[in-house]
């Protein structure tokens, strides 16, 4: 295989990232705050920064504009809705009895605010209607991390550039290393934590992850038959045939830069293949990607 092949290989993940929560609905991940104290917070080691609540307190007068009149100041006034902003603490919503509060996370200037996801239950029908008469959100100290563990479903394109297998049906484990061209589908569960910062001359918050999935793989292989990797040996001449393909691949993924180690096995979609020396025999792959 040549060079521009192989580097075209290792270009590999795509990964769309969907989820479930309380009440599944746009397949969104899920995102969650703990409980401590009555108050709920991003992490349960870290009680300084906890989830607020902004709520109507009835209206207001508000000057709408000011009129000079004969050296005379005459303000004009409008009514306008006024807002308390308190700690939202679980026993002010009736209900609200879970230790988790699920939702999901924006930043939207300069404040983590939270949208709660709907409960399900129909008894909780009241607490959603409560729920949604509010805003919520959390304070982002400058210069600090605000870490949100989630899970979600994820799913997308794999490739494998190298497949090392781990057994052969003949005597010996020669030419086990195969190069050969893969394009795999993967869904999978996806776990880790949601890191938002906001920085003194940013005028927008940043936010990355770090998460780990497990999937499971089904795709197509090109499988080059040769004289060295068939028994008997392959007297046709060098062939080239497609191979459905099965597995598991664990993954580990930073910011953008996703890490993938595979496992699986190769079956020839060809009369030829059933003499191929590693027919359904275990291999290990790996991958790199860059994610949308």
């Amino acid at each position: 295989m040549n060079l521009k092949i192989l580097i075209l290989n290792f270009l590999t993940i795509f990964t769309i990232s969907i989820g479930y929560g309380q009440k599944q609905k746009n397949f969104k991940e899920k995102q969650y705050l703990v409980l401590k104290d009555g108050k709920y917070l991003t992490q349960e080691k870290d009680s300084s920064v906890f989830l607020k609540v902004k709520t109507k307190n009835g209206k207001k007068l508000e000057k709408a504009e000011v009129l000079i009149s004969n050296s005379d100041t005459i303000y004009k006034y409008k009514e306008v809705d006024d807002y308390i902003v308190k700690p939202f603490l679980q026993s002010d919503f009736t209900g609200l009895r879970t230790s988790k509060f699920r939702g999901n996370f924006k930043i939207e200037k300069k404040k983590l605010v939270f949208y709660p996801w709907k409960f399900s239950a129909v008894e909780d029908s009241n607490l959603n209607q409560e729920l949604s008469k509010n805003s919520y959100f959390l304070d982002i100290p400058e210069r600090t991390v605000l870490k949100v563990k989630f899970h979600s479903y994820q799913f997308g394109a794999l490739t494998l550039p190298v497949k090392i297998y781990l057994s052969s049906k003949a005597d010996s484990l020669v030419n086990n290393v195969q190069t050969d061209i893969n394009l795999n589908f993967m869904i999978g569960h996806k776990w880790g934590v949601k890191k938002y910062s906001q920085l003194p001359n940013e005028e927008e918050g940043s936010s990355y992850e770090n998460s780990w999935s497990i999937n499971f793989l089904i795709g197509m292989s090109k499988i080059d038959l040769k004289k060295n990797n068939t028994t008997p040996d392959l007297t046709k001449g060098d062939i080239s045939v497609p191979a459905i393909s099965t597995g598991f691949a664990f993954g580990y993924q930073y910011r953008k830069i996703g890490a993938y180690i595979a496992s699986g096995i190769d079956n020839p979609l060809s009369k030829y293949g059933k003499d191929w020396d590693f027919k359904n025999q275990l291999w290990l792959g790996f991958g790199l990607g860059l994610g949308l």
